[in-house]
């Protein structure tokens, strides 16, 4: 996949046309919104990795929201097994696209994480 913005694909080659492309990079992380996985974003991204022989990592997180408690009442409670199962669902998924998207042909890993938002101590 190569990178399809004129400018962006002008300003790669001026640094190889110019010798400024000595430095390679092994590896390049990109994060990837889980709602919406952008073909734009990855497509650049991708495009680096050719550039520079590198392996790429889409990466994606989501948080568990703590539970709330307001004078000895529950307002918001914890996430449920079945909540924390969509959301590993929706990583997965998440997941699949950035790999569907990067294309076959280069490295490509995939990195996910559910963590607990720490309670504000205030």
């Amino acid at each position: 996949m190569c990178v399809k913005s004129a400018p962006c694909r002008r300003w790669l080659n001026g640094l190889v046309a110019h010798g400024e492309a000595t430095m390679s990079y092994a590896t390049l992380m990109v994060y990837i919104n889980v709602d919406h996985v952008s073909k734009t974003l990855v497509g650049v991204a991708a495009g680096l990795t050719d550039k520079f022989s590198a392996k790429l990592i889409g990466l994606s997180a989501l948080a568990i929201t703590p539970p709330f408690v307001a004078e000895g009442v529950v307002i918001v409670d914890n996430a449920s097994e079945f909540d924390i199962a969509q959301m590993k669902a929706r990583l997965a998924e998440a997941g699949d696209k950035f790999r569907a998207v990067a294309g076959a042909g280069r490295q490509v890993e995939w990195r996910s994480a559910i963590e607990m938002v720490p309670s504000r101590g205030w």
